[in-house]
């Protein structure tokens, strides 16, 4: 975007020039136009090359993408943060960065804060150590923070966050299990799926959701129950096994 500032007094003198020339007016019209083309192509390209250097290329060079949802419940000052990462190998990774890539972002000028609601998604590519980029979206809001920045989204950037949530959902590994035993009080509860494969899944009240996204209490929950585990797929060799990295757990009753 710094190639569109320097620009813009090239513009206006530009205007000048054309205002003062002892030229006909054919000719203004045809240098106007070719004004207008060049500062308009300078400016697209600047874009491109923002995306390439500030989304592009910083989820190329990445391993791992961390994800985090919050949604604050503003009656209660309830804050739910729901964590989950995956590697670039997966099918989500893939999927996500695809779509990011489609998007063309519009640095803001006025990097004041702003109503940001109560509920966000955060995509954290790289490591805790070294992060390559961060971005957070909104729910039908058209601004979204790159790197901590202010940046306008296009095209259908009130839609993003929405589409972003659908990625996470439909490119997450599902697994049915059925609930063979329950542990409310530890917060766990083991389960098979339908091959008779166990799974042991701790922390099930931080991932635990009805099909219309609110949460569940652990001990609504029955032995018996079908639940559908969205995780990037990775389980640790252990016996039961255990999914390493889970996004949601829906309950389906």
């Amino acid at each position: 975007m710094d190639w569109v500032m320097c620009l813009l007094p090239f513009a206006v003198c530009f205007v000048g020039f054309l205002a003062a020339a002892k030229v006909t007016k054919k000719k203004k019209r045809i240098l106007a136009a070719a004004g207008v083309v060049l500062f308009l192509a300078a400016a697209f390209g600047s874009l491109a090359v923002y995306r390439n250097q500030k989304i592009t290329k910083p989820i190329r060079d990445s391993e791992l993408l961390a994800v985090a949802e919050l949604r604050l419940d503003t009656f209660l000052g309830d804050a739910e943060l729901n964590d989950f990462q995956t590697d670039r190998l997966t099918e989500l990774y893939g999927a996500l960065g695809h779509y990011l890539n489609s998007l063309v972002y519009l640095p803001c000028i006025n990097q004041d804060t702003f109503d940001a609601g109560t509920q966000d998604v955060i995509l954290q590519f790289g490591t805790e150590e070294e992060v390559k980029l961060w971005l957070a979206f909104y729910p039908d809001r058209r601004i979204c923070l790159v790197n901590g920045k202010k940046a306008y989204v296009f095209p259908g950037g009130t839609a993003a966050y929405q589409k972003i949530e659908a990625i996470l959902a439909s490119d997450s590994v599902q697994t049915t299990v059925t609930i063979t035993a329950l542990d409310a009080a530890n917060d766990q509860l083991t389960a098979s799926d339908a091959e008779g494969k166990e799974y042991v899944i701790h922390g099930i009240s931080e991932k635990l959701r009805t099909r219309d996204e609110e949460q569940v209490d652990v001990k609504a929950l029955s032995t018996g129950d079908t639940l559908t585990v969205l995780s990037d797929g990775a389980a640790l060799l252990s016996a039961p096994s255990q999914f390493e990295h889970i996004y949601k757990i829906y309950w389906e009753k």
